[in-house]
C-alpha cells in the first residue's frame, strides 16, 4: 500500500528579544514618568524602526514639548529626552503634530506664546539628538496676531523629503495656511498660501486641514468649511490639491449637506493608494437626532467617485453611528470601516464594519457586519490598519460600570477576504484610563500605540503591536514553508526562518514523531510514514520555552496499490502566484477522468472539477474567481497517479 501526502499548513514562528518593548499587557512600556504631568503624546516611526515619542510635560512650572527617541528594539538612544523651547499657554493646550522624514529626522510644530499671541513653530530633531532648524526652530505664522492667533498645526513629508505644514488661522472669517519646507528648513514659498471663503451675506471659516501624499509630491487636503457662529456652525467636507509650486490643481465638495456637529474635528482621511484618498464621517444631516456614518471616495484628480454626501456604511436604524475608522487595502482595491454604534440614548454600545470596493459598493451587505453585538460594555474603536490582506483595529473596551477604566485591545480578522472568525490581543489591561491616544503602522507589520496614563499625574506609555497579535515580541511564523511526499513513504518538510524573529530552534512534529532541530536548520525529512491521517505541525522556539501558537494540518490520505504517486513536478501551474485565471498543465499515459480538487488553509474544499484526460500532455483553465486572496493546495487524480501542487491566489 502506497501513501499520497495531501499537506496543509498553518505555521508557527518565535521572535526577536527586546530589551525595551513590553510584552506584557499588564505592564506596557513605560515612556515617561517625571514629577509634572505628562500629556498629549505623539508617535512616529522610520522605516529603520526608530520610534520618535512626543509629549508635554509641566514639570518645570509650565507645559514643555519633550521628543524621545527609542530604537527598533525599544531600547532610549538618547540619555535624556531633547526640549523644544517655547513658551506654551499654561491652563490649557491643544492639538499638535509629529512626523517622521525619509532621512529619519522627527519634524514636530505646535503653536507657541513667545510673541504674545499665538504662532506656530516648527522643530527638526535628528537621530542624534541635534536640533537641524536651530535651537529656538522654524517660525512659520506670517500675519497671526492677537485677534487671529494660528493654531493646531499638521504635519506631512513627501517623498522628495519637502515637509508640508498646514494650520488654522483664527481670523474673523476664519481660514487655513500651507506652507512647503525643505530638508534644511526653508520656506517653498513667499508667504503661505491661504485658503479661505468669501461670503458676503453669512460668516464663512476654513478649518481642521487633514494632508496626505498624491501624485508628484503634491498633497491633498481636506479640511471644514463652516458656515455661520463658530460655536455651532454648519459644516461641511471639502477637499484641495495643491502642488510642489504652491498652485490649487482642483478643489472638491465632499459634502454639501450639514449635520456634522462642531466637537467632530478630525475624520477618517487615509491615501488610496493610487493617489486618492477616502474619507469617513458621521453626521446628523436628517435633523433627527440619530448620527449616520458615510464613506467616501475621491481620484488623484479631484474626481468624486462615491456619491456627493458619500455612500453610508450601514443601514442599520435605531442606532447612533460614532467616528468611523476607514483604512485601504491598495493591492484589493477595496476599503475597510469600523465604527461604534449605540442605542439612541447612548447607554448600550456595540462595534460594526463595513468594506466597501473602491467605487463605493457595500460588500458586506446593506447592514454591514456586526461584530459586537449592543451591550453595556463600551467597544469603541480607535485606529484601523490593514497588514498583507488581514483587517485589524484596535479598540479601546469600557464596563459602563467603571467608566474611568479603559482596557486596550486588538481585534483582526483570520483570514483574508473573510470577516467571522476573528482573533482577540490585549495592548493594555491596566485598570487606569487612557487617554488622547496615538498610532503608527511600520511596513515591517507592527503598530506603535502610546496614551497619556489617567492615573496620578498622566504618565506616557506605549505598545508595540505586531500583525501576529502579539505585543513587544513578533513571534513569527517560519517563512515559506512547504511539504513534499518522497516516495514510497517519506515526507520533507523545508521551510525558512521568521523574518522578524531570531528563534533558538525548530520543533517539526508528525504525529507522535517529534524532531527537535538547531536554528541552521531548514528542512526535515520523515521516513516510513506508515498510511493513515497525521498532523503535522512546524514550530519555532525561542528563550523562555516558547512557541508561537498552534497552527493548521497536513492530511496524510491512502491511495490504492496500483496508483503511481507522481511527484508535483509532472503538474504546473502558471501563472503562480495567479490573479482569477490559471492553466493547469499534466502529463498521463492513460486516457480517462481528471479529478481536480483545491483546498484552503483550514482543509476546506473550495473547488472541485472532474476533466477528461488523454494520453501525453494535457491542459485545463483553471478558474479562481472569487475565491479570497491566500495559499491553497490542488490535488489532481488520474489514472496514473496523484499529483500536488501548491497555489497562491493574489487579491
Amino acid at each position: 500500500m502506497k501513501v499520497k501526502l495531501m499537506l496543509l499548513f498553518l505555521l508557527f514562528g518565535s521572535a526577536l528579544i527586546y530589551a525595551q518593548w513590553s510584552t506584557s499587557s499588564y505592564t506596557p512600556t513605560l515612556i515617561a514618568s517625571d514629577a509634572g504631568e505628562q500629556v498629549l503624546p505623539k508617535v512616529a516611526v522610520h522605516t529603520n524602526g526608530n520610534t520618535y515619542i512626543s509629549y508635554f510635560d509641566n514639570s518645570s512650572g509650565s507645559y514643555k514639548l519633550w521628543v524621545k527617541l527609542l530604537t527598533s528594539t525599544g531600547e532610549a538612544a538618547w540619555q535624556s529626552p531633547v526640549q523644544c523651547s517655547g513658551t506654551v499657554f499654561d491652563s490649557w493646550l491643544t492639538d499638535y503634530d509629529l512626523c517622521v522624514d525619509q532621512e529619519g529626522n522627527a519634524i514636530v510644530a505646535f503653536q507657541d506664546l513667545r510673541n504674545g499671541y499665538n504662532s506656530v513653530f516648527a522643530y527638526k530633531i535628528s537621530s542624534a539628538g541635534q536640533q537641524l532648524w536651530g535651537d529656538t526652530g522654524l517660525s512659520l505664522s506670517y500675519n497671526a496676531s492677537t485677534e487671529a492667533p494660528d493654531m493646531v498645526p499638521v504635519l506631512l513629508t513627501t517623498s522628495d523629503n519637502y515637509t508640508y505644514i498646514a494650520w488654522q488661522h483664527k481670523s474673523m472669517p476664519g481660514s487655513v495656511q500651507l506652507q512647503r519646507v525643505s530638508s534644511q528648513g526653508n520656506p517653498a514659498w513667499a508667504v503661505p498660501i491661504t485658503l479661505t471663503v468669501i461670503e458676503q451675506t453669512t460668516p464663512t471659516s476654513v478649518t481642521w486641514p487633514q494632508l496626505i501624499e498624491t501624485d508628484n509630491n503634491a498633497v491633498i487636503m481636506k479640511y471644514f468649511v463652516d458656515v455661520g457662529t463658530s460655536y455651532f456652525p454648519s459644516r461641511y467636507i471639502k477637499s484641495a490639491c495643491v502642488s510642489t509650486n504652491g498652485n490649487f490643481l482642483w478643489e472638491t465638495a465632499i459634502t454639501q449637506t450639514s449635520g456634522i456637529s462642531p466637537w467632530t474635528q478630525i475624520i477618517g482621511f487615509q491615501p488610496d493608494g493610487n493617489g486618492g484618498a477616502v474619507f469617513s464621517w458621521h453626521d446628523d444631516r436628517d435633523s433627527n437626532n440619530a448620527y449616520q456614518a458615510f464613506y467616501s471616495h475621491i481620484s488623484s484628480t479631484g474626481q468624486l467617485i462615491t456619491p456627493i454626501g458619500g455612500a453610508y456604511v450601514s443601514s442599520l436604524t435605531n442606532y447612533q453611528h460614532f467616528y468611523p475608522r476607514v483604512i485601504c487595502d491598495p493591492v484589493a482595491q477595496k476599503a475597510q470601516v469600523v465604527m461604534r454604534i449605540t442605542t439612541l440614548d447612548q447607554n448600550q454600545y456595540g462595534v460594526i464594519m463595513q468594506e466597501f470596493d473602491y467605487t463605493g459598493n457595500r460588500l458586506l451587505g446593506d447592514e454591514g457586519r456586526q461584530l459586537e453585538s449592543i451591550r453595556n460594555t463600551d467597544y469603541d474603536p480607535l485606529y484601523a490598519w490593514n497588514h498583507e490582506g488581514l483587517f485589524h483595529y484596535i479598540r479601546s473596551v469600557t464596563n459602563s460600570s467603571n467608566p474611568n477604566i479603559q482596557m486596550i485591545s486588538a481585534v483582526h480578522n483570520n483570514e483574508v477576504g473573510y470577516y467571522s472568525s476573528w482573533g482577540t490581543n490585549h495592548l493594555a489591561l491596566t485598570e487606569t484610563s487612557k487617554l488622547h491616544n496615538d498610532f503608527y503602522p511600520h511596513p515591517d507589520g507592527y503598530v506603535i500605540c502610546v496614551w497619556e496614563d489617567g492615573s496620578s499625574n498622566g504618565d506616557i506609555y506605549a505598545q508595540k503591536y505586531w500583525y501576529t497579535g502579539n505585543v513587544g515580541l513578533c513571534n513569527d511564523a517560519p517563512a515559506n514553508v512547504s511539504a513534499e511526499l518522497i516516495p514510497p513513504s517519506s515526507v520533507l518538510v523545508s521551510w525558512q526562518a521568521p523574518p522578524f524573529s531570531a528563534p533558538i530552534g525548530f520543533w517539526v512534529q508528525l504525529g507522535d514523531t517529534l524532531a527537535e532541530l538547531p536554528t541552521s536548520s531548514n528542512q526535515y525529512t520523515f521516513t516510513d510514514v506508515a498510511p493513515g491521517f497525521y498532523h503535522v505541525i512546524v514550530r519555532a522556539l525561542y528563550e523562555g520555552g516558547h512557541f508561537n501558537s498552534q497552527g493548521t494540518t497536513i492530511t496524510v490520505t491512502e491511495v490504492a496499490n496500483d496508483d503511481l504517486v507522481a511527484s508535483a513536478e509532472r503538474l504546473t501551474i502558471a501563472p503562480n502566484p495567479l490573479h482569477s485565471f490559471g492553466s493547469l498543465s499534466w502529463q498521463t499515459t492513460k486516457a480517462g477522468n481528471a479529478a481536480v480538487s483545491l483546498y484552503n488553509l483550514r482543509g476546506q474544499k473550495v473547488l472541485s472539477e472532474t476533466l477528461s484526460s488523454v494520453p501525453g500532455e494535457n491542459s485545463f483553465t483553471l478558474n479562481c474567481y472569487g475565491l479570497p486572496a491566500g495559499i491553497y493546495f490542488l490535488r489532481m487524480r488520474t489514472e496514473t497517479g496523484t499529483f500536488n501542487k501548491r497555489l497562491v491566489i493574489l487579491p
